[in-house]
């Protein structure tokens, strides 16, 4: 690839991450701006550009297979239930897209494209941290100039990732991944949100433990699929069960929080109970996601506002039903099932600490309803991941690199 070639490729790839990766949400004043609307045609032709070069490849993996048969689930139990069928067909044209787009680039050149993806974010997350200091905050949106303060993490949680992969397996320097560090703590510092904090210190602890070898000796003989199946078991009892009520030490003592976890509490109040009206198949997809009701006049200063259901989980489940939140936990633990195929052959990849990026996402979800094409976005990370050691195991030589190719692809 000449000098030339390199720069409109990563040109190419810097625009596909500003405008298809949804954790990167620019700023606008109303839908009636003009740069919306610009931004909007743009990020269609990407998606556009991205799937018709995807399908020309011929070669579809599982997880695509799998989110494109969620997706035709959604639409047509959207359709069924004379909901908004546009909304949903827009929410998957652009979750395939960045999936694609992951998949594309980890099996064509993984080190360039890492290295071009990790690069442009930490220009974004400067800037994000420069205009959280130094200009403005809108406190109603509660919004800074590429991310929600509640969901800022989200775009973190991937850089941070892909910056540990770029390190430890592309020989990448330190002084990059340390400079990234030091803007996403200020950052998370100036926005004081909880559930981000949460979110991050689990990365750390997943990162020093993932370079502790005597640690990881004991962590590779898990399963990783516990580790999730754990996580969503908190959710669960925190949403169902209530079991915050046991914590008032750290929420009120610690986080500053009431038990009501900042209203949340009331909003899977009634998230509950309209799930509870069409359990099996929801309620299709809406054009607003704000379709729960809380009393919140201190906030708000109206007695009755509409919100998402502040927990991506609910929220799927009150679209799609039973069926659909089943869907993305199987579609979960497939994913995080190969990374325990890879963990077996590799013992010094990625997997933990990348599996460690999907716990701090799936946090952060559950105290926000930021889209369903997050999660699936870093699963598409993950996916592309594997593709990276499907790529080395083939470049090694080694006499039993069929066997580790066979592990990887069963």
């Amino acid at each position: 690839m000449n000098s030339f070639n390199k720069k409109i490729n990563s040109l190419f790839i810097c625009m596909c991450v500003f405008f298809l990766l949804p954790s990167i949400q620019l700023y606008y004043k109303n839908s009636t701006d003009l740069l919306f609307h610009i931004t909007v045609w743009l990020t269609r032709i990407m998606a556009v550009i991205v799937l018709v070069k995807y399908f020309k490849k011929g070669t579809l993996s599982k997880y695509f297979c799998f989110v494109f048969l969620f997706f035709a689930y959604i639409i047509i139990d959207t359709l069924i239930l004379k909901s908004d069928v546009l909304a949903a067909m827009s929410q998957a044209y652009a979750t395939l897209a960045i999936i694609c787009f992951f998949e594309i680039y980890f099996k064509e050149n993984p080190k360039f494209f890492i290295e071009n993806v990790v690069n442009f974010l930490i220009v974004i997350i400067t800037f994000n941290c420069y205009f959280m200091y130094f200009e403005w905050y809108d406190f109603l949106a509660d919004r800074y100039l590429f991310g929600i303060k509640n969901q800022l993490g989200l775009l973190y949680i991937i850089a941070l990732v892909l910056a540990e992969i770029e390190r430890k397996e592309l020989n990448a320097k330190l002084y990059k991944e340390i400079y990234l560090l030091l803007i996403v703590i200020l950052s998370l510092y100036k926005a004081q949100s909880s559930n981000n904090l949460i979110a991050f210190s689990v990365m750390i602890v997943g990162a020093l433990i993932a370079n502790n070898k005597k640690i990881m000796h004991f962590i590779n003989k898990m399963d990783y699929k516990l580790v999730y199946l754990f996580i969503l078991g908190i959710d669960y009892a925190i949403v169902v069960l209530n079991i915050q009520k046991n914590f008032t030490w750290l929420i009120q003592g610690i986080l500053h929080k009431n038990l009501t976890l900042t209203n949340r509490t009331f909003i899977w109040e009634d998230a509950l109970y309209k799930i509870s009206q069409h359990p099996i198949w929801g309620h299709g997809i809406k054009q607003d996601y704000n379709v729960f009701q809380v009393l919140d006049k201190n906030q708000y200063n109206i007695p009755i506002v509409n919100l998402s259901a502040h927990n991506q989980f609910l929220q799927t489940a009150y679209e799609g039903g039973i069926v659909a939140l089943l869907a993305v936990i199987i579609i979960s633990l497939f994913m995080i099932n190969e990374l325990n195929k890879l963990k077996k052959i590799q013992k010094e990849s990625c997997s933990f600490i990348i599996l460690m990026g999907y716990v701090a996402t799936t946090i952060i979800c559950f105290a926000e309803a930021p889209g369903i094409i997050h999660l699936f976005t870093y699963l598409g990370l993950i996916n592309g991941y594997l593709y990276l050691h499907i790529l080395r195991i083939k470049e090694m030589h080694i006499f039993d690199s069929k066997q580790h190719l066979k592990i990887l692809q069963e």
